[in-house]
């Protein structure tokens, strides 16, 4: 979803990089230097930091937090991640016939990562080593959930609307549970 989008700086200007002939080491010290000599001070930049991290976490925090509560909500009490698991269901089916065990609980703890990164945890805790693995990997490896990567990419100054996520979500889960399965057929 991202490949035809506008590949301009968000306020139409910013300054882009310029093609510096020379040695790339020696441009960089030089680079470097100058910019150390042209930041303010240590304790300024420690506080500056400290104050725009405590003002994202006090931004971000109930949004992360109620995001949560609500998909930890739909996978305990709806079919909702059941329903989605069958979206992924012939993948791991396919992976099972190599070796993969538990395909249709696999594909259900992969959709759950949509919703939190650490949910799926709860639904392997009892499916042999390679099907824990492989939704190991995946939590790790989808890197965007709606109880928190989601929430700060559509607070930040981005064109990616929510269904463009979710499709860049399901790209790498896809190639997620490929990676990971075959990997742990190999391994275990």
């Amino acid at each position: 979803p991202i490949k035809n989008m506008d590949n301009s700086y968000i306020d139409g200007e910013g300054q882009p990089e310029k093609d510096v002939p020379g040695n790339l080491l020696v441009n960089a010290i030089k680079a470097g230097v100058e910019a150390a000599s042209n930041s303010g001070s240590l304790f300024k930049s420690l506080w500056e930091n400290l104050k725009g991290g405590v003002k994202m976490t006090f931004i971000l925090t109930p949004t992360i937090a109620s995001v949560a509560l609500l998909a930890f909500i739909l996978v305990k009490m709806t079919p909702v991640f059941d329903i989605l698991g069958y979206i992924l269901v012939p993948l791991t089916y396919l992976l099972s016939l190599v070796g993969l065990p538990e395909p249709v609980m696999v594909a259900k703890a992969c959709t759950m990562v949509l919703a939190e990164m650490f949910v799926p945890n709860i639904v392997v805790a009892a499916l042999p080593v390679a099907a824990k693995y492989v939704v190991a990997v995946v939590s790790v490896s989808a890197i965007l959930f709606f109880g928190g990567s989601i929430p700060c990419v559509l607070a930040a100054d981005t064109k990616l609307k929510v269904w463009e996520i979710v499709v860049i979500w399901f790209e790498r889960v896809v190639l997620s549970i490929l990676i990971a399965g075959i990997v742990a057929v190999i391994v275990f």
